[in-house]
């Protein structure tokens, strides 16, 4: 993992942002922890859409930050669907990683969401919606999301931008 260089577009695109808190949405996080604990795991199961590179570049990514954000909500998901791909001690190390990696910062009562948000993304992207500000930079691979956070005014990144990168690097 040492020798992987993020290439430079990759760099750029987060230069702005280095001082921001850090948000991964459920996707993001799964693949940055389970991808840690077995690298097998990539390309299968709930990582199936990824490649060993994309987790790469996202490890190097979280290094540049200071503060990881998460929510219940996010580790809800996490926990559920990594719970189906590692069993035994490694589910344990799943548990560890999330827990040393990520610390809820904020709750967010469900009557401060709003009807019209909660209907249309659900609950855990509700939240992830009203946590962003401009302190807080969200990186998820859910178009809808993304949108939504961006049309904002905050600070968003798709992943599947940063895997077009790499595909072209």
């Amino acid at each position: 993992m040492n020798e992987y260089i993020l290439p430079g577009p990759v760099k750029e695109l987060f230069k702005p942002h280095r001082r921001r808190r850090l948000l991964l949405d459920t996707n993001v996080l799964l693949l940055l922890i389970l991808a840690k604990i077995d690298a097998t795991q990539v390309g299968r199961g709930s990582l199936s859409k990824y490649e060993y590179s994309d987790f790469l570049a996202l490890h190097l990514i979280c290094e540049n930050f200071s503060a990881l954000l998460t929510t219940p909500h996010i580790l809800t998901e996490v926990c559920h669907l990594g719970s189906k791909d590692v069993e035994g001690p490694k589910r344990t190390m799943m548990y560890e990683l999330l827990q040393r990696h990520s610390a809820p910062e904020q709750s967010i009562s469900l009557s401060v969401l709003g009807l019209r948000s909660l209907s249309r993304v659900g609950v855990a992207d509700s939240v992830i919606e009203a946590l962003c500000d401009r302190d807080t930079l969200l990186i998820s691979d859910d178009r809808e999301l993304c949108g939504i956070v961006a049309r904002r005014g905050n600070h968003v990144v798709n992943f599947n931008h940063v895997r077009d990168i790499l595909l072209g690097s």
